[in-house]
């Protein structure tokens, strides 16, 4: 979808551009998704959350130094300007794919109050 903006934009540079910042940033993401996921462990989750927002945030950033310095092309082209929007995508879907989806101890703490017969709504009026 980008691709075709990076071409009417910049030309083939424009579409190799656009191209190389989602990939860039895809592959920091699922990086740092692998990441979340190995470290879901109580133990382990503050590694997880701080190890993935490094390799989220170095690897794009680090590419952007990098073509801004060495691939004037690209740099031309535009490749900041489509990093930007694939960085914040890819952070909102790793965000939202990263929360915790589990209600088992919510439904625990249902079961529990049921069990001991705690009443934590009020009757109705008659």
């Amino acid at each position: 979808m980008v691709i075709p903006v990076g071409l009417a934009a910049a030309g083939p540079m424009g579409a190799a551009a656009a191209l190389a910042a989602g990939g860039i940033c895809l592959f920091s993401g699922l990086v740092a998704l692998l990441m979340a996921e190995l470290c879901r462990s109580p133990e382990l989750f503050l590694w997880g959350v701080l190890g993935g927002m490094a390799i989220r945030m170095v690897l794009p950033l680090g590419a952007a130094a990098l073509v801004y310095y060495r691939v004037e092309g690209l740099a031309n082209a535009g490749f900041v300007y489509y990093l930007i929007p694939f960085y914040l995508i890819v952070l909102a879907t790793e965000t939202v794919l990263t929360l915790p989806t589990d209600t088992a101890p919510a439904r625990q703490a249902e079961r529990t109050d049921e069990a001991s017969g705690d009443a934590s709504t009020p009757e109705p009026p008659a």
